[in-house]
């Protein structure tokens, strides 16, 4: 086994043995998905063998979702292209995920124009699974799915919490094993 897996292993024996609230919360505050039903599920599957049972638990479950739940999930949310405040996990997430987002003047305002069309049309702030994309590629994804329906951004939605949900789970039991090292 090598470290890696080793501490995520050691992360999921903490999230095994913890009280039911405090696994809930940190399902809350590491996921986007403050959502009680959505935890619920999670949390009532444990003890998980597997970090993989985990996530597969934790990604189906966002199919479950209705679109109220959908919509709750972008409580706190900051915008995208806007800077992340505070120190906790969460945030320097945050903060590494959308690093490719950039800072040149042009494409920010793009950003912000396009958000706010997303926000006026949705009502919410725009989500997506950053990692990886540049700041124009979220520009397109935006004006993208600024042509979908209620129903279909909501599916739209429900796809990239669950991109967060893979890729922050990981990083909690990581930071549950070895705090501050799981950015």
């Amino acid at each position: 086994m090598n470290s890696a897996a080793g501490v995520t292993d050691s992360g999921l024996a903490i999230v095994n043995s913890m009280p039911r609230e405090e696994f809930v919360q940190k399902l809350f505050d590491s996921c986007h998905l403050p959502v009680l039903a959505w935890a619920e599920n999670v949390e009532a599957a444990r003890p998980y063998d597997t970090v993989e049972s985990l996530l597969g638990r934790a990604t189906g479950a966002v199919d479950g979702l209705s679109q109220e739940e959908v919509v709750a999930a972008h409580t706190g949310l900051t915008r995208i292209g806007a800077p992340i405040a505070g120190t906790d996990a969460e945030a320097r997430w945050s903060r590494s995920e959308s690093a490719g987002v950039g800072t040149e003047t042009e494409l920010l305002a793009r950003l912000a124009a396009a958000n706010e069309a997303y926000e006026e049309r949705f009502g919410h702030v725009f989500l997506i699974s950053a990692t990886g994309l540049t700041g124009w590629d979220i520009v397109e994804a935006i004006r993208a799915r600024l042509e979908n329906d209620e129903a279909a951004e909501t599916e739209q939605i429900k796809s990239e919490l669950k991109k967060l949900t893979a890729i922050r789970l990981p990083k909690l039991l990581h930071e549950l094993a070895e705090p501050g090292t799981s950015d």
